[in-house]
């Protein structure tokens, strides 16, 4: 497969999360990231797709790769976003994870200090 190819797979995974087509975009970015497994945007799809899937254990696993892997601030930054998002998710089902929660919400403020933006 050629990086266009690659290009406009990601987009079309892209637009079918932003219109509510969550399986199958689930489906494609899971398939994705098994061919292109250091492509940096396939995860933080993947991530947004499982959360608005309210599959909140699987966003907080890939969030948690993506927190790990030695991105830049600012993608370390929306990693940790997905991560709390994750992590709160898991909260309103009952789950006790409010420090792990707590710590999250503070990197990404951390983050954002040192990045100096403040939208998501």
């Amino acid at each position: 497969m050629d990086e266009g190819e690659r290009e406009a797979l990601i987009l079309l995974a892209y637009l079918l999360v932003q219109h509510g087509r969550l399986e199958k975009a689930e489906t494609l970015l899971a398939a994705l990231a098994e061919v292109f497994p250091r492509d940096g945007q396939v995860p933080r799809l993947l991530a947004d797709c499982l959360l608005k899937r309210k599959k909140y254990q699987e966003a907080l696993e890939v969030a948690a790769g993506l927190c790990g892997s030695g991105l830049e601030p600012a993608e370390r930054r929306m990693a940790e976003l997905f991560r709390a998002q994750a992590l709160w998710g898991l909260i309103s089902e009952g789950g006790d994870f409010k420090a792990e929660l707590d710590a999250s919400l503070e990197a990404y403020l951390k983050l954002t200090e040192e990045t100096g933006r403040t939208d998501s």
